[in-house]
Formats: C-alpha cells, structure tokens, sequence
C-alpha cells in the first residue's frame, strides 16, 4: 500500500512491563461479561490480553477477560495491527477482535445508519459453525443494540476469509 501523504500519528511497540494508561484504557462492559484488567499484561514487546474461567472471581464464578481501546480520537486514516488472534473453539463467547468505533454506532436516531456512527471490524477471529476456520471475519455495523436486542443492526460488507496461521503466526 502506497502511504505517501500519511504521517504517524499514533504507534506503540510496548516497550515496557505494563500497558501505557497515558495512551490506553479499558474499555468499559462487554456483553460477554465484565472487564477485569487483571487479565492484561505488556510481555516482551507483546500487548497480551487473556481469558480463563475464574471459580472466586470478584464477580462470582464465570469467564474473565479485558478489552483495551486507545484514548486518542480520530476520524480518518490508515490503521493497522499485528496480533496473534486466539483459538475461538471451545471458548464461551470470547474472541480476538480489532476494530474501529464511532462514538455511537449502536444508537439509531444518532448513528442514522452510518454517518453518526459505525463499528468497523477489521478482524473478528469468531467461532462460526457455518464457516471454515481458522478464518478472520470483517463487517460494518450500523444502527443497532441500542437495547442489546440488536433490533435496527444493520450489517454491510459481511467476510469471512481463510487465514491459516491467524491463530499461530
């Protein structure tokens, strides 16, 4: 990809034993269940965000894990990761996403279908019984789970592409 007329405005290589709360946060409820930071760590250079099944978690005994996003906005440009995505299998919900999100994709008199708001995901290493894994999907979200009954969602652009190594390399 030509990146001529893009400058670097964000990049972190995790140089460091724990994760940049200056540049990062934990992002605020999952569907899944709660965000427990505890389960983040920064490993030789490596951003590691795990799962388990916890039996005297704060919360009570069920499956743990965190989500991070970074606390700078922005509204174009070039984005990209490199990440070893988890083995979905057997997993109980739990998955290895990247994605970008609009302020409010999710609420359909302000994301109107898109310009208000928009979830991209980029890849979403899912478990899917009608799909070949090991494989990475990419969707557009719009409008929809404004009260987590997904009633409105409006999905666009729906792939699923083989990616041999996603869950090794």
């Amino acid at each position: 990809m030509d990146l001529n007329g893009y400058k670097l405005v964000f990049e972190d290589d995790f140089n460091g034993t724990e994760l940049d709360l200056e540049r990062w946060e934990h992002a605020p409820g999952r569907a899944s269940g709660p965000i427990y930071p505890e389960m983040t760590k920064v490993e030789n250079s490596n951003l590691i965000i795990s799962y388990q099944f916890l039996e005297n978690g704060p919360y009570g005994a069920q499956w743990y894990a965190d989500a991070v996003r970074i606390k700078e906005r922005f509204c174009k440009g070039y984005f990209e990761c490199r990440c070893i995505c988890s083995d979905p299998v057997d997993r109980s919900g739990f998955w290895s996403a990247f994605w970008i999100q609009g302020d409010h994709p999710y609420e359909p008199s302000i994301a109107r279908g898109g310009p208000g708001g928009a979830e991209m995901d980029i890849i979403e290493a899912i478990q899917t019984w009608d799909k070949l894994l090991p494989a990475v999907e990419h969707n557009v979200h719009t409008a929809g789970y404004p009260d987590g009954s997904g009633e409105g969602l409006r999905s666009m652009g729906a792939v699923s592409v083989p990616v041999d190594t996603c869950y090794t390399d």
